[in-house]
């Protein structure tokens, strides 16, 4: 009987043990996530998990010194995003009646049914010309880059060849879009909702999804949330 109540003591202790492991783990993952400025100096953590920082829209972000695409942010890089917009292609269609489908061939055509539009201000405090750095596009599980041909376009960039436009390079989007030194400049940022990449329910529900846009600079990872106030 003594050796039983003693098993059982023995079992209830490690219950307590494990529920106190799980949240001091619980406590480190909300401490390592930032709302606001994103940081400067040092950016390593201390077990090499990502750093969340978190912003909503109209929060302006200080992206001095970040990377994304193989580029770097100069300093006094600033930027904001605005609410989003879920449009339809013919939407596109009627707004640019010259628009070529991105990936199209003379019998089919592979583009998506809907895109998310976003407004993006674009601050370039440094000495230099500065071109936008994309954030991803996520909800949950999906994810997908910027559409860099509708995003020239939306913006009266050059655009891009009949041959960028089948393979889908980036680079004249990249290239047109850039901000000059001591100046503000406002975009809109095309990104493609393809349905067969989203479930089922999710493409149900395609309007109501929570949309955020993030950019990922290890250890940082900047998460601006377009669906919450």
């Amino acid at each position: 009987m003594k050796k039983h109540k003693a098993l059982m003591f023995l079992a209830a202790g490690l219950v307590v043990l494990v529920v106190v492991v799980a949240s001091a783990f619980r406590i480190s993952q909300v401490n390592s996530i930032q709302y606001g400025e994103a940081p400067g100096g040092s950016r390593e953590t201390e077990d090499g998990s990502v750093l969340r920082h978190l912003y909503r829209i109209g929060e302006q972000i200080d992206l001095s010194g970040y990377e994304a695409d193989k580029k770097k942010a100069p300093q006094g890089y600033m930027v904001t995003y605005d609410s989003h917009q879920i449009v339809e292609a013919d939407d596109i269609q009627s707004e640019f009646p010259d628009w070529a489908p991105y990936y199209s061939s003379a019998t089919e055509k592979y583009d998506p049914e809907k895109y998310l539009k976003v407004r993006m201000t674009v601050t370039n405090n440094s000495e230099e010309e500065a071109s936008p750095l994309w954030f991803r596009l996520e909800s949950t599980s999906w994810s997908t880059i910027v559409n860099p041909q509708l995003t020239a376009l939306m913006n009266g960039a050059s655009g891009m060849s009949g041959a960028q436009k089948e393979t889908g390079e980036e680079s004249a989007a990249h290239g047109s879009l850039t901000v000059p030194p001591h100046e503000s400049r406002t975009f809109t940022v095309v990104y493609s909702l393809w349905e067969p990449t989203f479930s089922e329910q999710q493409w149900q529900n395609v309007y109501d999804l929570p949309y955020s846009l993030v950019l990922l600079d290890y250890p940082d990872k900047l998460i601006v949330n377009l669906t919450e106030g």
